[in-house]
């Protein structure tokens, strides 16, 4: 099946951490993995939305989609899977449904249902979890020290909710609550928090906002996005800029630098930086 010629396309490109291969999702139903020279393209396993572990010898994915069911439908089921040349090794570990993250050491994912109210971590070797209370929430961002974390907290309110950027020193810490936004990632350096401010930005984006790793806020120029990635030397982030209000007008990528420096990449979405 050829990536560019089924249902749902190709797509949520994912670099190996070691730079050997990359992960993408084909139709909503296959992992393929393609060297970064083009050679070696061939189907991984059954399923979608790949995350590489940081010594990339595991892939987490999502169960397939259905393409009769469509886009919408789709399953909260993830697994694990060990990955040697290329290819995965014994037996699929079924972790459920929830949300996961890997941490920076590698061997313990964070786990938690949308709107959360735990904190559960993960062993990957013997599945036994270790929960830690924390407030609803629905993203958990750990700092590149493995022991920081930047959570977003939700608060219910009359016919809406608000949500709240909050830091922890550790796992076992209180949050501190330190700007309104959504969608916490570390730079690769951790001296730095971009996220998103809800209260400017339009259609399917936001504004970029900025924090020092205390919770102190950057001043930044304002740019507008509906998603972005931090390059590995936190010089850059690579932004998608939404040119319209629904998913299917057009999207260019563009290389942001938070002094105000851009560069235009072309068309797309879903950008990963080479490690």
């Amino acid at each position: 099946m050829r990536p560019d010629a089924v249902w749902g396309g190709a797509s949520r490109p994912k670099w190996s951490p070691n730079g050997e291969w990359i992960a993408y999702t084909v139709g909503f139903q296959e992992i393929w993995l393609v060297r970064p020279d083009g050679t070696d393209e061939h189907v991984l396993v059954a399923g979608q939305e790949p995350a590489w572990s940081p010594d990339a010898q595991w892939i987490l994915h999502n169960a397939p989609i259905d393409p009769q069911q469509g886009v919408q439908l789709s399953p909260n089921d993830w697994s694990l899977r060990e990955v040697a040349g290329g290819e995965v090794v014994g037996e699929p570990r079924s972790l459920g449904p929830g949300r996961f993250e890997w941490t920076p050491d590698g061997h313990l994912l964070t786990t938690a249902a949308a709107f959360r109210t735990e904190l559960a971590m993960l062993n990957i070797s013997t599945l036994k979890r270790t929960v830690t209370p924390l407030p609803a929430g629905a993203n958990v961002a750990w700092a590149p020290d493995g022991v920081q974390l930047a959570i977003t907290t939700i608060e219910m309110q009359p016919g809406s909710f608000r949500q709240t950027i909050s830091l922890l020193s550790d796992i076992a810490s209180q949050p501190m609550a330190v700007a309104e936004g959504y969608g916490p990632i570390w730079s690769p350096d951790g001296t730095r928090i971009a996220f998103f401010n809800p209260q400017t930005g339009g259609g399917l984006a936001s504004t970029i906002a900025m924090l020092n790793a205390d919770g102190a806020p950057l001043e930044i120029p304002e740019q507008v996005a509906a998603e972005f990635a931090w390059s590995p030397d936190s010089t850059w982030l690579a932004i998608v800029l939404s040119l319209g209000l629904t998913p299917e007008d057009i999207q260019e990528v563009w290389l942001w630098s938070p002094d105000g420096s851009i560069v235009t990449v072309g068309p797309g979405r879903e950008p990963d930086f080479a490690p």
